[in-house]
């Protein structure tokens, strides 16, 4: 792989493990804002007072018992409106009429509640409207500090949202590190003559601002240049032994060895 596309694997993956990052930032952002905003939705009904609640659309709903925030002013006589509480005490006597005067069925709950640190409540009931128009709420209670809340549960949607910030945020990461690895590595064509298999050089190389190391010679011995090498004579050839004419066995000159009288043959000796 040459240079420039390593390269281009590089950036891309950090681009992409940017995008990630960011990406999981801003749906972390956007499903906090949303609780947030469900919680502030929720219409007030303080303690002691009868609130009229518009509905504009038929659905299931929820009554809260808010322990912590803040209620604003509130039209009417109602005296526990336009304050900040905390109370603790959130079992609250509560009724509900339609228009005409008829009573709203309310079924218990008690696995629902929210936090964000400037509100905290616990569901009490959950309810079934069918028709759009005003609905009143009878709130009865010992704690003042405490308001009823109504509306959707502020949960819905929040979870999901969080679900795919954490999904965007390891897939963004993931990937560009994955592309980051791609434009780091390095192919074995691409490795510098030379080189062993880890990567660094395998003929020794003397630290840096050292001279090289070189052995001394041997005392008393002093090597010349090799055979075959500039300025090395040919070494001499040994002559061929010379030869007289008539040498030799058959030559000219040459006599026969004596031949003795014809050997006998053995006899074992004489008793």
């Amino acid at each position: 792989m040459s240079d420039p596309k390593r390269k281009t694997w590089t950036i891309l993956g950090v681009v992409i493990a940017l995008a990630g990052v960011v990406a999981g930032a801003l749906l972390w952002f956007a499903a906090s804002k949303k609780y947030d905003d469900a919680i502030d939705s929720l219409a007030p009904a303080p303690v002691g007072c009868d609130t009229t609640l518009q509905f504009d659309r038929a659905g299931t709903f929820f009554v809260f018992a808010e322990t912590k925030g803040e209620v604003d002013n509130l039209d009417g006589d109602c005296a526990n409106d336009e304050q900040a509480y905390e109370g603790s005490d959130d079992s609250l006597d509560i009724v509900m009429f339609d228009e005409n005067s008829n009573e709203v069925d309310l079924q218990r709950e008690t696995d629902l509640s929210y936090d964000n640190g400037t509100s905290r409540g616990n569901v009490l009931y959950s309810l079934e409207i069918e028709d759009e128009g005003d609905y009143t709420l009878r709130v009865q209670g010992d704690d003042d500090e405490v308001v009823a809340r109504v509306g959707s549960d502020p949960n819905d949607g929040v979870g999901l949202l969080r679900i795919a910030a954490i999904a965007a945020l390891v897939a963004g990461l993931v990937l560009g590190l994955l592309f980051i690895l791609l434009g780091r590595r390095r192919r074995p064509a691409d490795r510098t003559p030379g080189t062993g298999d880890y990567g660094w050089d395998a003929q020794p190389v003397a630290p840096p601002g050292m001279p090289p190391y070189i052995p001394s010679p041997t005392p008393g011995h002093h090597p010349g240049p090799a055979w075959g090498e500039p300025g090395q004579a040919t070494p001499p050839q040994p002559a061929p032994p010379s030869r007289t004419p008539g040498e030799g066995w058959g030559g000219p000159n040459q006599v026969p060895p004596p031949t003795g009288p014809p050997s006998q043959p053995w006899q074992p000796p004489s008793r």
